[in-house]
């Protein structure tokens, strides 16, 4: 049995995120590549099927200028008879060229077009999607999440945080490497607001110093890239990125390495020498053990 318990009550924590500023920003700086694991803490990106109805928490992507770099670089090497030297290279020069006519005007009219065909064909938004998602390279410059109002919270180890408006918005990157050259856009979302979102706020005892270490869910958001007037729709995964932040962020809530406490008359001062914090879903209860020494 421990020495001392002490139950934290739900005023104390009110009063903690009381005292925060409003909008609680957190910015997270690294390139990161994608189709990484969620559970390691990276960044994950999955193509949607056509005619998904799923919850649009997103933005729009302009795709195109890729589109005419890959058409361009199609028709740059067709005098030189290279399109079948490299498997990828042919993989991209199978997607143009059913769609280049015999056009005897300007590069850009070609391009025009081999565009006007491509998007007469119902068949094409597919093709070009699944020539993306072998393809393509992505990542993200950077992430911000911000805390827009104070949560609720409900006592336990876990905290429990409801009622969480949150917002997210990120900077990414896509690339395409076709005949030896590389080709990029990228595109910065705007603020991506999410509602009633909960949370967990998890209190790690290290030594005698209690940390707080927060854990989100669900702050994923897609990005719709439109094609030649069609859409693809790709969701990307940032959860699993805040997350990582969060754990590397974790606050020193509390040390009781400072704390003594004098026993009067016996010259005697009582020291903690160990904490525990229980798992409980209804409570938050610190349990102390110590040791006595001379003052």
């Amino acid at each position: 049995m421990a020495d001392l318990i002490a139950t934290v009550t739900s005023s104390l924590t009110q009063d903690l995120f009381g005292s925060l500023d409003y909008p609680y920003r957190m910015r997270i700086d690294d390139k990161m590549a994608v189709d990484a694991s969620p559970d390691a803490g990276e960044v994950t990106i999955d193509w949607l099927p056509n005619g998904s109805t799923e919850e649009n928490h997103g933005f729009e992507a302009d795709f195109e200028p890729l589109l005419d770099a890959l058409i361009v670089s199609v028709l740059d090497q067709r005098p030189n008879k290279l399109l079948a030297s490299d498997e990828e290279d042919a993989e991209a020069a199978a997607l143009v060229e059913p769609y280049i006519g015999d056009d005897a005007s300007s590069r850009s009219a070609q391009v025009v077009m081999i565009k006007e065909r491509m998007e007469q064909d119902a068949a094409f938004a597919t093709k070009f999607q699944g020539f993306l998602q072998s393809r393509l390279s992505t990542g993200i410059d950077w992430v911000e999440a911000e805390l827009s109002q104070m949560p609720n919270s409900a006592m336990g180890n876990p905290l429990s945080l409801s009622n969480l408006r949150m917002a997210v918005r990120a900077k990414a990157k896509a690339c395409i490497r076709v005949f030896g050259r590389e080709y990029c856009i990228s595109a910065t979302s705007p603020w991506i607001r999410f509602e009633g979102r909960r949370a967990a706020l998890f209190l790690d005892v290290v030594g005698l110093r209690i940390y707080g270490r927060a854990r989100v869910t669900d702050l994923d958001f897609v990005m719709t890239i439109r094609i030649l007037g069609r859409e693809i729709r790709i969701r990307i995964g940032v959860t699993g990125l805040v997350n990582r932040q969060l754990e590397r962020q974790r606050p020193l809530l509390a040390d009781f390495a400072t704390v003594a406490i004098t026993v009067p008359g016996v010259s005697r001062v009582y020291r903690p020498t160990a904490l525990a914090i229980p798992t409980s879903t209804t409570e938050t209860r610190i349990e102390v053990d110590g040791s006595f020494a001379r003052s």
